[in-house]
């Protein structure tokens, strides 16, 4: 029995310095580092900043390839960097009315299914604000109907989007085209538009359509400076400075030819590590199970015996 006690209250000790050794692991795993300190070469690409003048703040139009080129749509991995290699604060926000062109537009061509000769899918290459679709038709006095749908990842299942009948018709005073087709707001990568008699509609483009948004920063630190964009592990916070921001003197600026900062390998996300101290606590969970059990077996063995005659 007191053999029992003793690989008891070994098998028990076990299992408590297992667990022990698991809350650190975990501790890691749920939180980081509250503050990490951001460099230029931790995105992958970045455009140098031009300004003509001094001001307090800067604008500038976010092209389309900072879309297709940032990982997170909430903007979190794409910072602003001053001659220091300091990040500076900055916000992102829809381009006024009074500055704000009718619309941007990018048109990409059809890949056609070979299966389904009806679908014709469509990659924007990024998260892109959708708010208009149209379909370019190749070939005058053309009218297809279609129903379009969208996805964010290629392995996701189609989401309806909208019906819509597109034409183009050609007349004495030229073609004469429908009207884009208005959706909600929609950030997905992956297009698709069925129709339902694909033999009159020829190649297909799709035009997509959505009101830029800009970027302001604060002209903190010296110039030159450096919007940098695209990484898995940045965790940037915008910095929300609206409320005076009609206060300060805000230059439009523009930038200049994009270059490869930390490269395409910063868009992909890390391995997680290996869970080493989770195994070494199933191990000795198992070990403190097996050495209980046996101390069991051992008890049942001898409590079941018959005591010795006198």
């Amino acid at each position: 029995m007191k053999s029992f006690r003793i690989g008891l209250a070994w098998a028990l000790a076990a299992g408590a310095q297992g667990a022990s050794l698991a809350q650190p692991a975990d501790f890691a795993q749920g939180a980081g580092p509250a503050h990490a300190i951001l460099a230029p070469q931790d995105f992958a690409y970045g455009y140098p900043i031009v300004s003509s003048s001094e001001a307090s703040a800067y604008r500038i139009a976010l092209p389309l390839a900072i879309y297709q080129g940032t990982v997170r749509a909430d903007f979190g991995d794409l910072a602003v960097f001053n001659a220091r290699g300091e990040v500076v604060p900055f916000f992102i926000r829809p381009i006024p009315a009074e500055g704000q062109p009718i619309w941007s537009t990018e048109t990409v061509a059809a890949r056609q299914d070979a299966h389904r000769s009806q679908d014709y899918a469509f990659d924007l290459g990024g998260h892109v604000p959708i708010q208009r679709v149209d379909l370019r038709l190749a070939e005058a006095n053309s009218v297809v109907a279609a129903d379009v749908y969208s996805r964010k990842d290629s392995r996701d299942a189609w989401n309806f989007v909208a019906s819509a009948r597109f034409y183009r018709i050609r007349t004495p005073r030229g073609d004469e085209q429908n009207e884009p087709t208005d959706v909600p707001l929609n950030r997905d990568r992956y297009w698709l538009v069925q129709i339902s008699n694909p033999a009159s509609a020829g190649a297909l483009a799709l035009v997509a359509a959505w009101h830029p948004s800009e970027l302001v920063f604060l002209a903190q630190g010296d110039p030159p400076y450096l919007l940098a964009y695209g990484s898995s592990r940045s965790t940037a916070a915008h910095a929300d400075f609206t409320p005076f921001i009609s206060d300060l003197a805000v230059t439009t600026a523009t930038l200049a030819d994009g270059e490869t900062l930390g490269g395409a390998l910063r868009l992909v996300a890390p391995k997680p590590p290996f869970p080493r101290r989770r195994w070494i606590l199933w191990l000795v969970l198992l070990g403190a199970l097996a050495a209980l059990g046996y101390m069991a077996l051992r008890l049942f063995e001898e409590t079941g015996r018959p005591e010795p005659s006198a």
